[in-house]
């Protein structure tokens, strides 16, 4: 059965170009790596916190559209067709959460480098109080 935040995420959105990992798939991850439960979590928390304008836009546009409005005035030095066709809503470890409902495990970007999408022992250190001052002047 789909998790019911999942469900939510994809009724809750104009049609989507990316599905991700099917519902059995995120049941499986879910009962293994209590990562993914966080990053859905997150994006519940994401998505209630939404800006008004932005969730009419998630509603009346699809996927790619949405992406591309969101993203009109960056400058992207990429190639169009290496540019992610979704908007992430929250990731955790390997798990990208977007916002049109696709789990995305991220196993060849940030996902996989170091301690992956917002590691709770960086978040937490980053979160007190540093001193920001360049030493080499």
């Amino acid at each position: 059965s789909m998790d019911s935040r999942i469900e939510l995420l994809r009724s809750s959105s104009g049609p989507a170009f990316t599905y991700g990992l099917s519902s059995e798939s995120i049941d499986s991850f879910l009962s293994s790596d209590p990562n993914l439960d966080l990053a859905i979590d997150q994006a519940m928390l994401a998505r209630g916190q939404m800006d008004s304008s932005i969730e009419e836009l998630l509603l009346s546009l699809d996927e790619a559209d949405f992406a591309k409005e969101l993203q009109k005035y960056y400058v992207n030095f990429y190639e169009p067709s290496t540019v992610n066709p979704y908007i992430p809503l929250a990731a955790k470890g390997p798990w990208i959460v977007t916002t049109h409902g696709a789990v995305i495990h991220d196993n060849g970007g940030y996902g996989m480098l170091g301690m992956g999408h917002s590691p709770s022992r960086v978040m937490s250190a980053m979160s007190e109080s540093h001193v920001m001052a360049n030493v080499m002047t």
